[in-house]
């Protein structure tokens, strides 16, 4: 089982917001993963388990690209963000994007990931 964190680059804290997500920012390590550490189905996609406290949780089938055999972490990250960007729009859960961070994905089965997300 993996885990895979979300960082901005020279920064000495972990985690990213939303709206940093999907500003398309530079993360540390961003040449650390493959495909296989992820793994990946045959259809280049990966399972994500986004849950709330209080509302139902819900899974996203998020596309993983890749360069060389190298995730490309950017853009992963921010489908994932989009994915929880829809998540609390369909929940109506009032919170600030801005507050949303994402800590990393910790592998629950194969090809399978739950979330990991807190307040700031």
């Amino acid at each position: 089982m993996g885990i895979v964190k979300f960082k901005r680059k020279d920064s000495f804290r972990s985690g990213i917001t939303l709206g940093e997500a999907q500003a398309n920012i530079l993360l540390s390590g961003q040449d650390s993963y493959t495909l296989e550490h992820l793994n990946v189905d045959h259809r280049g996609k990966i399972f994500v388990n986004v849950r709330w406290h209080g509302y139902s949780p819900l899974n996203y089938e998020i596309p993983v690209d890749s360069y060389s055999g190298l995730v490309d972490l950017s853009s992963l990250v921010r489908r994932v963000a989009r994915a929880v960007a829809h998540y609390l729009q369909s929940n109506a859960i009032p919170v600030p994007w801005d507050r949303v961070e994402i800590q990393y994905l910790e592998e629950v089965s194969f090809g399978a990931w739950h979330l990991k997300m807190t307040i700031l």
